[in-house]
């Protein structure tokens, strides 16, 4: 599985520190409280979701605080004695600063010393748990349930093992954990820990009294059955506040190499909950009055528009991401969707590419910037310089490290396309492409099709291109420039009645001629090559010039 061994896989067995340090040791310091047998942090009673590692690096270096930490001592405890490189240990540094409201400017918590480590230096209360253990699945009457997080919260329960085989138990526990950290990585997600789930493993509970003890709006749950050589898993995804089932899912596998199996089913998993759970956080965000909606629930509201909505609608989204992001500031989510909005409108020639990346740029900038493992901030990031400034190379950049973060992001793997398909690659970009699309099939946003069509046109797969411009017609009709593709690939079939209807479409629609703006200049993405051959089967349509 992509990243198997940069993470702990059970930290309970490979920080052997943490033990050292006190399991039963909650810190804390300023509004923050630390939590380490339950692995959680608080602010101000808010529980705040981390990264697993994250969390055992601010674990580690509050339980050190006493001394200056050096690199190789990180590497030895926090990373089991693994060798990473200088790059990661930054990015884990700076993500824990992050999330407690730190900077390597500021270091109010996290001091750099030159050329010899880290340091806490704020002042930390200890208090110790006596219990020893999470207290999640009990309320007692001095301990209030958690908060809900602002973001969508889910707590992935241990599955039940129906086989008789005990050793199935391993690997259904394995499938939990692995799906745990899979969706720990999306930043718009807040994943309840492990240990704090586990504490239902084997024990009857209702879900809404799971997900109030745990601060989880959403509950997945399953259960794993062995039938000879197959398996058969089966996942719910609850709303555990209103205790209705939102998704539901089967899948029977055969039984190979168990690993795979284990990797197969998280992803697969994976792409389908997030789906489900972004459309059950849009529809409650839908719900509410605008006047009444925090900076998540207008978030939401902008990407509904941008999902259900006309090119108009795209104004009326970026109303609600600017309101997201004057009611939190650092809410990256809300300026990657922003500048998104800039993106759309250079693609469906509202704005020129100059005028829409001075406003694109210094939003997807900063959005990786507030959160640079928010892998959609990357991807979005890698869009704007790809489509405003033709930028290949940065946006490739960009690309990669959105896919580094989330291999299970379709999204992640359609800007990689994208990439290659427009910098002259298009046959290396079309298995990007796909995988895309075979990982976030239904998301509006992620124009499978047209990119599709526009690789199998440039590989010179004409039918296969017809195929894609028909399909993306008729799943996304927004996108009017697709006509020019129908028609230039009837012209190369030499279908001339058919691409001259096509083209004759879209000149009535009065939309721009693919890889030309609005006022005739070559868009910035379109290499001069790719146009001229979207010309020629033009031509063979009947265009005149």
């Amino acid at each position: 599985m992509p990243f198997r061994g940069e993470f702990l896989d059970n930290p309970d067995e490979t920080l052997a520190w943490l033990d050292a340090a006190g399991r039963n040791m909650r810190y804390q310091f300023a509004e923050y409280v630390l939590d380490p047998g339950r692995r959680e942090l608080y602010r101000g009673g808010t529980r705040i979701g981390l990264e697993p590692q994250v969390f055992d690096l601010l674990v580690y270096l509050v339980s050190n605080r006493d001394r200056v930490v050096s690199k190789d001592a990180l590497m030895k405890d926090v990373w089991g004695g693994r060798i990473v490189s200088d790059a990661a240990i930054d990015s884990r540094v700076k993500a824990a600063r992050q999330v407690i409201s730190d900077s390597g400017a500021a270091q109010r918590f996290i001091r750099t010393m030159p050329r010899k480590g880290l340091r806490f230096v704020a002042d930390v209360r200890e208090e110790n748990d006596p219990s020893g253990a999470p207290q999640a699945a009990t309320v007692s009457d001095r301990q209030s349930p958690p908060a809900f997080s602002d973001k969508a919260s889910i707590a992935v329960l241990p599955f039940a093992n129906l086989s008789s085989d005990t050793e199935q138990e391993y690997f259904s526990d394995g499938i939990v954990d692995d799906l745990t950290t899979a969706l720990s990585r999306f930043r718009t997600l807040f994943v309840v820990a492990r240990n704090s789930s586990f504490v239902y493993k084997n024990r009857a509970a209702d879900v809404r009294e799971i997900g109030n003890a745990l601060g989880a709006r959403y509950v997945l749950s399953g259960s794993l059955r062995k039938i000879g050589r197959r398996m058969r898993l089966t996942v719910q995804l609850t709303d555990a506040v209103a205790g209705n089932q939102i998704w539901a899912e089967r899948y029977d596998r055969d039984i190979t190499d168990v690993f795979e199996l284990q990797d197969d089913i998280t992803s697969v998993v994976t792409a389908a909950v997030l789906p489900a759970l972004g459309e059950a956080e849009r529809t409650r965000a839908m719900r509410r009055p605008p006047q009444d909606l925090g900076a998540w629930e207008a978030y939401q509201r902008g990407v509904w528009l941008l999902e259900h909505g006309a090119g108009a609608d795209n104004e009326q989204a970026r109303a609600f991401f600017q309101q997201a992001i004057s009611r939190d500031a650092t809410l990256a989510c809300a300026c990657s969707g922003l500048a998104y909005t800039y993106c759309r409108d250079v693609v469906s020639h509202r704005k020129s590419p100059a005028e829409a990346f001075a406003e694109a740029e210094p939003l997807a900038r900063a959005a990786v910037n507030l959160d640079g493992l928010d892998a959609i901030a990357h991807a979005i990031l890698s869009m704007t310089l790809l489509y405003m400034r033709g930028a290949y190379d940065e946006a490739a950049a960009a690309a990669r490290r959105s896919l580094e973060l989330s291999p299970n992001l379709g999204l992640a793997h359609s800007t990689m396309g994208q990439v290659l398909l427009y910098s002259g690659d298009a046959r290396a970009g079309l298995g990007p492409i796909l995988a895309g699309q075979r990982l976030d099939p239904r998301n509006p946003l992620i124009n499978h099709y047209v990119h599709a069509g526009h690789a199998r046109y440039f590989c010179r797969d004409y039918a296969g291109a017809l195929e894609m411009a028909n399909l993306s017609l008729g799943s996304w009709k927004g996108y009017r420039p697709m006509y020019f593709f129908l028609a230039a690939a009837l012209g190369q079939l030499g279908r001339t009645a058919d691409a001259r209807a096509a083209l004759d479409q879209a000149v009535a629609l009065g939309v721009c001629p693919f890889g030309l703006s609005a006022d005739g200049e070559r868009l910035p993405w379109i290499r001069p090559e790719d146009g001229a051959h979207l010309l020629e089967g033009l031509r063979k349509a009947g265009w005149k010039e």
